[in-house]
């Protein structure tokens, strides 16, 4: 039996070995050829040597205490290799995705993002085979540990009470404990997918990170981002990586900082770099600067692909003529279908933005010639068909491109647009269940927590709403919205409470945020209006006064309320002169004088231009101000992602 594996090697692996072994001295090639185990030896030795040059982690089967357990060493090990594995795979499968990608439609994704070449989990060995007491697994670990590309992780299972623990390490690194869980199948599948997550943090930090964005820990994730870089100082695209962290998750000043460290720190910086650059002063709200980098690289550079950059950033900024005139030059000179596909995508918007409906649903025809039946084409085109044409028709093409693209990296999109539209048509619990299922896809998705928090505020869900809420300020660019996201949550929670009418709800939520922070002055203010609304003019006077006392941190102050509020006030306060009204006048009065000696004292130093008041009154009383979340949520993303 021995002898026909032998045999069946030795045909084989001759041809390829024949290359190999004409370069030899002829003296050695006939004394192998009279020799055909020792050839073999030497085959298996080339082989062996090949496969070693890949680094490999070996899991060893883990030790067990004596306890009864419903699983093997050998199945815990199996456990952590699939965690291992999976990390990986989900993350391959997403670069590999050959449809339009977010980044070509507007932002930036996960999928630029370069993962270094990362090891292999206890691949089998190509064959099995002993020589003369030499077998290929034993050749094959003795020339890994030569080369340094094999790591050993062996571990412990901990029992402690109906619970355990995996314990791993490596003869560099560790001891990795997974979290306490139950001894089950289920169980077993937690702890080794927590004991693998740590695993890839201590070996490949970018993957590590990368898992991290995936899964909504963005401060985590950008962490090991950065650690990867710090231990590669020299390598220009782990930098690249983090700065495209940055930008993923809407940290758009940081992300504009690492790509000006990136181009300052290197002359020659590759075009794409500077292209990436200015997506990111778009992404931030510097059109100018954005629109004019673009330019520099079409025009001076001669680098084609800034002009789908360019008409973008030309037709959010309202040039939709412009716009159409550079997606033209662009396709007048493209042959490759994916971009000529993403370029009538981004002309048929320009055209939908000039109310240009018929021409916009051709262009999208256009778009399915050269990607056919791709998902974000198709959404799109829905969305133009419920505004152009037909509400229903719209959510039946956009119902259509879901259910056929279920694995599509692209359904968190579709499946939130279906809810816009479902929500337009008045289907509110269909729209919730829609924008929840696109918010559980993607975590990190900020239109999909934002546009669900406020269909709860709609359906009287306001728990669940401020849980959403809550996840919006965590993933805020803003680190002092991450900071105090409940504090927020209530915020906005309470804007949209206003915003719908229900007056004492958002007075409720408007004081749970002044109880967080006193001195937060546009909430009093808020209040103040609500108060003042509903009639409470002394506790309308009370909150009006403690909003004209300047919040330390100025993003919680907000002076265009404090215009309305005073007029409101007054003109509520003046209508009534008798008994208590009189001791609210005065009150009034005394305020307005602290305020006034204020503003003599600042005036020399306050140049900015000031809205008048009737201007203001006219614009928004009870207004959503401070709505950041909102503002954000839309107009600070590309018009080809932003939800209507």
């Amino acid at each position: 039996m021995c002898e026909n594996k032998l045999n069946g090697l030795i045909r084989d692996t001759y041809s390829e070995s024949l290359k190999a072994a004409s370069y030899f001295p002829s003296w050695a090639w006939k004394a192998l050829r009279s020799y055909p185990l020792y050839f073999v030896l030497f085959i298996m030795a080339g082989y062996a040597l090949w496969d070693a040059r890949t680094p490999v982690t070996m899991i060893s089967p883990f030790q067990l205490p004596k306890s009864d357990l419903p699983f093997t060493g050998e199945i815990v090990a199996d456990a952590v290799q699939d965690g291992l594995k999976s990390i990986r795979d989900e993350i391959e499968e997403d670069q590999q995705d050959t449809g339009l990608r977010s980044s070509d439609t507007g932002l930036p994704d996960l999928r630029n993002i370069l993962i270094p070449r990362f090891w292999r989990v206890q691949t089998p060995p190509r064959f099995s085979v002993e020589i003369k007491g030499v077998s290929y697994e034993k050749l094959l670990s003795v020339i890994r540990a030569i080369l340094h590309t094999e790591t050993v992780v062996s571990g412990d299972v901990h029992v402690k009470g109906n619970q355990f623990t995996l314990v791993a390490r490596a003869s560099d690194a560790g001891p990795w404990e997974s979290a306490p869980e139950p001894m089950t199948a289920d169980g077993l599948k937690e702890a080794s997918k927590d004991l693998a997550e740590q695993i890839i943090a201590a070996e490949d930090p970018t993957l590590a990170g990368v898992a991290l964005l995936k899964d909504g820990q963005v401060d985590q994730g950008l962490a090991q981002l950065s650690r990867a870089h710090s231990l590669n100082p020299a390598d220009a695209r782990l930098k690249l990586n983090l700065c495209m962290g940055f930008a993923v998750n809407r940290r758009y000043r940081e992300a504009i900082e690492c790509y000006e460290q990136v181009t300052a720190s290197n002359p020659k910086t590759s075009q794409e770099v500077w292209e990436h650059l200015a997506h990111a002063y778009y992404l931030n709200g510097d059109r100018t600067k954005a629109i004019d980098l673009y330019r520099e690289l079409a025009d001076k550079e001669g680098y084609r692909e800034a002009l789908l950059g360019l008409g973008e950033a030309l037709d959010d900024s309202g040039s939709h003529s412009a716009a159409l005139l550079v997606y033209d030059k662009f396709l007048a000179t493209e042959s490759q279908d994916r971009n000529r596909a993403i370029a009538h995508v981004k002309r048929s918007l320009a055209l939908s933005h000039m109310q240009k409906h018929d021409e916009a649903l051709s262009e999208y025809e256009e778009a399915l010639k050269y990607a056919p039946r791709d998902v974000l084409i198709r959404v799109n085109e829905g969305l133009e068909t419920a505004q152009a044409t037909d509400l229903d028709s719209g959510i039946a093409q956009i119902q259509s491109a879901v259910e056929e693209n279920k694995g599509s990296d692209a359904l968190p999109y579709a499946i939130l647009q279906l809810g816009v539209l479902l929500e337009k048509k008045g289907d509110w619990r269909s729209a919730i269940d829609d924008y929840q299922m696109a918010a559980q896809l993607r975590p990190t998705y900020v239109e999909a927590h934002l546009k669900l928090a406020r269909a709860l505020v709609h359906e009287s869900r306001r728990a669940q709403a401020f849980d959403e809420y809550n996840k919006v300020a965590k993933l805020s660019p803003i680190d002092l919205e991450r900071g105090y996201s409940k504090m927020f949550a209530n915020q906005w929670l309470a804007n949209e409470l206003r915003n719908v009418g229900n007056y004492a709800g958002a007075a409720t939520a408007y004081q749970a945020v002044i109880h967080a922070k006193a001195d937060y002055s546009a909430a009093h203010c808020q209040l103040a209006l609500i108060f003042a609304r509903e009639g409470h003019l002394a506790q309308a006077v009370h909150e009006y006064g403690a909003a004209t006392v300047p919040a330390k941190i100025d993003e919680l102050n907000d002076g265009e309320c404090l215009v309305i509020a005073d007029h409101v006030l007054n003109q509520a306060v003046a209508s009534r002169t008798q008994g208590t009204e009189k001791e609210l006048v005065a009150k009034l009065h005394k305020i307005e004088q602290r305020l006034n000696s204020t503003a003599q004292s600042q005036r020399a130093e306050d140049t900015a231009p000031r809205m008048d008041t009737a201007t203001l009154i006219e614009h928004a009383v009870l207004r959503p101000a401070s709505d950041a979340p909102g503002a954000r949520g839309c107009t600070s993303v590309p018009n080809s992602l932003c939800a209507p």
